[in-house]
């Protein structure tokens, strides 16, 4: 058998069984649902579909790039002014270290004197390395 005949025979039974599908009512019994051995029964109910709710009139008014611009702006804003605040508190957490600091200098040098400078004699690192 050539191809062409096997070709030719397969469309005679393919068209046979065309006709025969279009000859079945849709409702044939493979299509049907079978009951349920449990006792399950399907039911199909329609219910009408609930129409979309309008969109918000106010809503929709105006540019959206300008609405996300305007929320980008206070989040800035805002996140600025938490950094200042910070900032401002580190500020004066150095300030006050610093005049605790001079307060305790301003009391060493009333405790040793101001002003004179005290030299090591000649030699005085020399000799400390010499001991060993």
């Amino acid at each position: 058998m050539s191809i062409r005949e096997e070709i030719r025979e397969l469309c005679i039974a393919h068209d046979r069984f065309m006709a025969e599908q279009a000859s079945e009512p849709i409702g044939a019994a493979y299509m049907q649902r079978q009951e349920d051995s449990s006792g399950l029964v399907y039911k199909t109910t329609e219910t009408p579909m609930s129409a979309a709710p309008e969109p918000d009139a106010e809503a929709s008014d105006g540019d959206w790039q300008d609405t996300v611009a305007e929320a980008m702006g206070i989040c800035l804003a805002e996140t600025r002014k938490e950094i200042r605040a910070e900032f401002k508190a580190a500020l004066t957490e150095r300030d006050t270290t610093i005049a605790r600091l001079e307060g305790k200098i301003e009391a060493l040098l009333a405790v040793f004197g101001k002003g004179e400078v005290v030299d090591l004699p000649r030699g005085f690192w020399r000799r400390d390395r010499d001991v060993a």
